[in-house]
């Protein structure tokens, strides 16, 4: 999948860029998966129209290199979003409002909602994906979110950096920490050779590593589940502070 570089990426452009790529790297990835686990395929048909929710900046004029990329997880909260769908909601519309505008209900949303309001206060550009676009049973099935994981960070993830040419990756959780760097490497083999990855991989909350041309800042995920070891790491102010100091050198 190719695109033009544009030096003024929209919500809308980015959205546009994988319209017409997105459904048959969903089947191919559905279809992979269907040989092994078709339960868990069974519980996602009922949200297989909705196209991927790829993610949304804080600007309408977002120029590459972009001040920091977050990246998330997986969409969660899927009969919310998928119910925006049905409504009518642009999807590029659906997780900027839910992380921004509307009432908290989750922990995820409250943690990231703070970043983000911290991060346009100081005047800074964002973009907010996430490694899964759609929604992904795996509960008790993680390799059926393995394969997704794989297929969607893989086609996806790498024109994102590309487009937006982030100067700081905010990165939640242990699958963003192993796929990006990989993504940034662009050679497993130039991976390897780097001794900057042992310090990723080892890399705790709130702590920055530089990579190549990226500075890469670790975040315990924060979710419900996993709130204990966020709080324990340093909690919010952690990543707060480190941001405001790379916003400093930057």
């Amino acid at each position: 999948m190719t695109c033009e570089n544009k030096s003024i990426l929209t919500d809308d452009f980015m959205a546009d860029t994988f319209e017409q790529n997105w459904q048959k790297i969903c089947d191919d990835c559905r279809e992979k998966r269907l040989e092994s686990y078709p339960d868990s395929i069974f519980i996602e048909k009922p949200y297989f129209d909705m196209p991927p929710l790829f993610g949304f900046s804080n600007t309408e004029k977002l120029e590459s290199n972009l001040d920091v990329l977050i990246v998330s997880e997986s969409v969660g909260n899927i009969t919310h979003h998928y119910g925006l769908f049905k409504k009518g909601i642009p999807t590029q519309h659906i997780l900027k409002d839910y992380y921004l505008n509307e009432k908290l209900t989750t922990y995820n949303q409250s943690i990231v909602r703070k970043i983000l309001y911290f991060i346009e206060s100081e005047g800074k550009s964002f973009y907010f994906t996430d490694l899964v676009k759609c929604y992904v049973d795996k509960k008790g099935n993680k390799n059926n979110f393995n394969i997704a994981l794989e297929t969607c960070s893989s086609n996806f993830l790498p024109i994102i950096i590309s487009l937006t040419k982030p100067k700081i990756m905010l990165l939640f959780g242990n699958s963003a920490k192993m796929i990006v760097p990989r993504i940034v490497a662009k050679d497993e083999l130039r991976l390897l050779q780097k001794d900057a990855i042992v310090k990723i991989m080892k890399s705790k909350h709130g702590e920055s590593i530089q990579f190549d041309n990226y500075q890469l800042i670790y975040s315990e995920f924060p979710s419900a589940m996993n709130a204990d070891r966020f709080v324990a790491g340093g909690d919010l102010e952690a990543i707060l502070n480190i941001l405001k100091r790379s916003f400093v050198v930057k």
